[in-house]
Formats: C-alpha cells, structure tokens, sequence
C-alpha cells in the first residue's frame, strides 16, 4: 500500500481529489499548460488552485471548489475533465520483501513512480519526488 496522502486513502473522495491533484501536477510539468490556460482564460483559476494546494489547505472542500473552477473555465474551450481522473484497476504483482518507490513530496495526489527519471519532480511543489519503501 502507498503511503496516505494528505487527505488518507481511505475515503473515495480522499482519492479522488488526490488523483486530480496528479493531474494538474503532470500538465503543469509538461511547459505547454500555460498556452491551454490563456486561451481559455483560466490563469486566475489555475493560480487559486496553486495557492490552496500549496497551502496544503485543511478544507479538502477549498481545493475541490479551485479544481472545479479550473475545470469549468477550461470546459469553455473544449477542455473537458482537465483534472478529472481516468479510472482503471490492475491488479498488483506479487512479490516478497519491500519496493522502494517514488512520490510526492507534498503528500497531496497519488503520484507514485517505481522507476523514476532523472526529470521526475513535483511541478506543483517545486521538487523532485521523495523516495518511499513500500512493503511487499
């Protein structure tokens, strides 16, 4: 099991702010999010959702409310589910003993790399992924 994020991970709601997080985290880290953001006119959003979760806000509901706001803005322009996760289950593989994995460092999404590249940071966090021993 990965470590609990900020919000635990035992709830569905925890999770699933958490997996939009990671979104917004990797587009932000690609360098082309800011051309989406003018041409839908959503840099206001996209600060503000920056702003909560960099605050590590204790009002789960705050950062959901400046996702939602993003997401809607974005929508004007066709961009549907900008940080609305995909679903999907795989089951793990077995394995004895321990695996040490990669996540980030703010705690705050699901972002887990087994295998890390020299390139894997935090863009929303200004750091590179913290490394993290997850028992077999």
């Amino acid at each position: 099991m990965l470590p609990d994020n900020h919000y635990g991970d035992s709830t569905d709601d925890g999770t699933e702010l958490a997996e939009r997080i990671e979104r917004l985290c990797r587009a932000f880290d690609r360098g082309d999010l800011y051309e989406v953001l003018a041409a839908a006119d959503a840099e206001e959003q996209f600060e503000t959702a920056l702003t909560e979760i960099r605050a590590g806000a204790s009002d789960p509901a705050r950062i959901r409310g400046a996702l939602d706001a993003l997401d809607d803005q974005l929508l004007l322009v066709g961009v549907h589910g900008f940080t609305r996760a995909n679903r999907s289950f795989r089951l793990l593989p077995p394995g004895p003993g321990s695996e040490q994995v990669w996540v980030c460092p703010l705690r705050m999404c699901v972002r887990a790399e087994s295998q890390p590249s020299a390139k894997s940071r935090c863009a929303v966090g200004g750091r590179g992924l913290e490394p993290v021993t997850v028992p077999g």
